[in-house]
């Protein structure tokens, strides 16, 4: 989902370093109007007039607009034509110039959201009535707050009215073009500006991780026993990637397949009575989502916030701040997390002792501690992170020969 920002353009709201532009008029558009339930908000008093029960925010071809004329009607599907002109706070028309701060903190600061559009529009209705001294607009942001604690620790007033330049707006007035009578249908304000949309990311990333088991069989008198078949069963098939093993014959080293729900495999003893088998793991973290660096340093507090509540809507994660390095951090800690939740269970079992007079079954050094259970042809064997290793920084598995990692062996000896 893409998360729209407000922000000045050449035909939208604009801070004006120099004098007042003039009205401007352009080809008229037409529109249809629609209502949308804000809820129940409270009651307002606009000098003599008021709003409350359920609140209806006015559309114009789905776009809010500003009622300008409170306790007149407009009902959906009425149809109405637009004249286009530009007002700026340092005109010499009160009305315009608190409009044009209105329309530049409710768009531009504010990002046209719903709750700026509930003081945008008191503010309007009272302007509109003549209440255009600071007390009497105090007043309306005062009740305003009080009803629906929204921008509670905000300054409100000050930030609208002194916003510490001169800002403009292009507006459209919106006049009624049907057959009911014109005074006594609202006049619709509409404030211009165009868009541009900030996107977020996913971004997430895997790691690898190996295990070693090394089985031996042997005589009781150690002499070594080959062509004795084993099985291997891994029972954490969710994360096992790929494996590799050497017994008798050539080595092999395989894939394994993604929709896999089990795996067994079944070797024989080398010549000198040994399996060595490598199993590896990939971790996947969840996904993690942010904001482009470029995009961040352009937005403002609340501009984060609404993407923020877009993510949390979709369930998503995002580090605090927005960003692809925090997402990164992130990423790195749930990775990590896994890392120390290992515990991979193998199953190996005697089939085969590949001579009618060797009996299949084993017993397990005792020294290794890594055995969880054991029967007399049968044991499983659990590994944790301390048992595993990761690739190099230069992206190669570290292990070299048989010696080296010894501590992630599990060594079976045979008996009689």
């Amino acid at each position: 989902m893409k998360v729209k920002r407000i922000i000045a353009g050449l035909l939208a709201m604009v801070m004006l370093l120099t004098a007042t532009l003039p009205t401007s008029n352009v080809k008229a558009a037409s529109g249809t109007a629609s209502l949308d339930s804000l809820g129940k908000l409270g009651t307002v008093n606009v000098g003599s007039k008021s709003e409350s029960g359920i609140w209806l925010q006015t559309l114009v071809n789905e776009k809010p607009v500003f009622c300008m004329d409170l306790g007149l009607a407009c009902h959906t599907g009425y149809t109405y034509i637009s004249k286009t002109k530009t007002i700026s706070s340092d005109s010499s028309n009160k009305k315009d110039a608190l409009e044009a701060k209105i329309g530049y903190w409710y768009a531009i600061s504010k990002n046209k959201s719903n709750k700026a559009w509930v003081y945008a529009q008191c503010l309007i209705w009272a302007v509109e009535e003549g209440i255009t001294s600071e007390s009497g607009l105090k007043d309306i942001i005062s009740q305003v707050k009080k009803n629906t604690g929204y921008y509670s620790n905000d300054t409100i007033y000050s930030d609208i009215f002194n916003p510490g330049k001169t800002v403009s707006c292009d507006v459209d007035i919106w006049e009624y073009s049907g057959s009911t009578k014109k005074n006594q249908v609202q006049r619709l304000l509409q404030i211009n500006s165009t868009e541009t949309e900030y996107n977020f990311y996913p971004l997430k990333s895997s790691d690898y991780y190996r295990q070693r088991i090394t089985l031996q069989k042997q005589d009781e008198d150690g002499k070594a026993l080959s062509q004795v078949t084993f099985r291997f069963t891994a029972k954490n098939i969710k994360e096992l990637y790929s494996y590799q093993y050497n017994g008798w014959g050539d080595s092999v080293k395989e894939d394994v397949d993604d929709d896999a729900t089990t795996f067994t495999q079944d070797v024989k003893t080398d010549s000198n009575g040994k399996i060595i088998f490598r199993f590896t793991y990939q971790l996947n973290s969840k996904k993690y989502y942010y904001v482009k660096d470029n995009d961040l340093k352009g937005m403002t507090n609340d501009e984060k916030k609404e993407i923020k509540e877009t993510l949390d809507d979709k369930g998503y994660s995002y580090a605090s701040d927005l960003s692809k390095a925090g997402a990164e951090k992130l990423i790195k800690n749930d990775i990590n997390d896994q890392m120390d939740d290992i515990s991979n269970n193998y199953v190996i079992e005697e089939i085969s002792s590949g001579n009618n007079n060797i009996l299949t079954s084993f017993v397990v050094d005792a020294g290794l501690n890594k055995i969880t259970s054991q029967s007399s042809n049968k044991v499983t064997v659990t590994l944790t992170k301390s048992d595993s290793w990761k690739k190099n920084s230069d992206g190669k598995w570290p292990e070299t020969a048989e010696e080296s990692y010894s501590n992630y062996r599990a060594c079976i000896q045979a008996c009689s």
